[in-house]
């Protein structure tokens, strides 16, 4: 089967509140997760406080590498073999709001740095899908 019915299995409010989901796995056995950045309220996120967020985020990646190594044995691959895809769909997010929730994003950059840190080999691709136009702008010059 294609599809990951899971949420992470978490009890806390971050994890009701997360915008995130693992939504299926792709032909080659990759997860795909779903990030709705337009949806995500981070006031309330914000609120639990930078360990309660960072705690979460362990959990959440962990949760992933789970997932991962079920999908590498359900298409009998060696564990480790394929990624998460990580797709971040910012519909309806403005430049205004970024803007504004700018201590936010910092506390979400230093969570993230965690996967950087501890999970290099987790990421096969990252897709931000919908980004303002401004944004889009920023990254495409920051790329080139």
């Amino acid at each position: 089967e294609n599809t990951i019915d899971e949420r992470i299995p978490s009890s806390t409010e971050i994890s009701r509140l997360w915008g995130g989901a693992y939504i299926g796995r792709t032909s080659d056995g990759s997860v795909v997760q779903l990030h709705r950045v337009g949806r995500l309220d981070p006031a309330p996120i914000l609120a639990k406080g930078e360990d309660a967020i960072k705690d979460f985020y362990v959990s959440w990646m962990e949760w992933g590498l789970a997932l991962q190594r079920k999908a590498d044995l359900a298409v009998n691959r060696s564990v480790g073999v394929n990624c998460n895809i990580e797709i971040y769909d910012c519909r309806g997010v403005a430049v205004g709001q970024i803007a504004s929730l700018l201590p936010g994003v910092r506390v979400f950059a230093r969570t993230l740095s965690i996967g950087q840190d501890n999970y290099p080999e987790n990421l096969r691709v990252c897709c931000l899908l919908f980004l303002p136009s401004m944004v889009s702008w920023v990254v495409n010059m920051v790329l080139s």
